[in-house]
């Protein structure tokens, strides 16, 4: 996934509010439990499809994964020192090759201990008995994830960082390991130039997650109840206008491969 954009996407929560009335919300206030947001959530890194063998795209590549999942890394630390108290973040997983997999963990350092490395682990083996709960995120995939129910329990993002887009690789990799592919619904948001099947930086993906899983959390922590579908959808609006907002920063000179509404 990979991008930013020259203008403004979403400047804040405020921004994502007033979204929200544009949103297809489906019929009636439909009610899900309280337990739909209380669960550890899981997001894994996939570096399964591999690295480039030749010596300098393999060192790009490993530099671009290793920066992308470091910016969550940090973010996430950030976040959870100065703003979310006790809150603790997502598990996350780097599974790959044993050669990848140790590129990634010595480029890290200090952040290692954030991760859970999986060398040489086949990861459907890995998701043994909930990989039906499993999403595997593809711009490129005919389902959309839903921003009116609970995020997915368990979420891949493959580590597909390119000089230019590849259409389709992340699809054909769910496909390859019998996953369900679903892109997160940012059509819904009715932002100019943002569409669902915008390529996204990793980075910006894993931020996005973190955050609607925190907010979907937050809402029903004084609550008896689960949310309703526009409480749900507000989740993911603030989620997806804060961390676009910090793609902007972080990335000022990505531009958008897709138009929104």
């Amino acid at each position: 996934m990979a991008s930013s954009g020259s203008s403004a996407v979403m400047a804040d929560s405020a921004d994502a509010t007033a979204a929200i009335s544009a949103m297809h919300l489906g019929d009636g206030p439909q009610q899900s439990t309280k337990k739909d947001c209380h669960h550890n959530p899981l997001l894994v890194c996939d570096a399964g499809c591999g690295f480039p063998s030749q010596r300098r795209p393999r060192k790009e590549r490993i530099h671009a994964v290793a920066r992308q999942v470091f910016n969550f890394l940090e973010w996430r630390s950030t976040e959870t020192k100065t703003k979310r108290g006790t809150k603790t973040g997502c598990s996350v997983s780097f599974l790959g090759s044993a050669d990848d997999v140790e590129a990634i963990e010595s480029r890290l350092g200090a952040q290692e201990n954030a991760i859970e490395y999986l060398p040489d682990t086949n990861l459907c083996n890995y998701m043994g008995s909930v990989a039906d709960d499993a999403v595997y995120l593809s711009p490129d995939a005919e389902e959309t994830l839903s921003s009116s129910e609970p995020p997915p329990k368990i979420v891949v993002v493959g580590m597909l960082i390119d000089r230019s887009i590849t259409a389709g690789r992340s699809k054909r990799r769910a496909a390859h390991l019998n996953m369900r592919a679903a892109k997160l619904p940012l059509d819904e948001l009715k932002v100019k130039q943002l569409a669902s099947d915008e390529p996204l930086n990793v980075d910006t993906v894993m931020e996005l997650m973190q955050r609607w899983w925190w907010e979907c959390t937050t809402q029903t922590e004084n609550i008896d109840t689960g949310l309703t579908r526009e409480q749900y959808s507000k989740c993911f609006a603030i989620s997806a206008a804060l961390s676009m907002r910090t793609q902007r920063i972080r990335h000022p000179n990505r531009t958008f491969h897709k138009q929104g509404n």
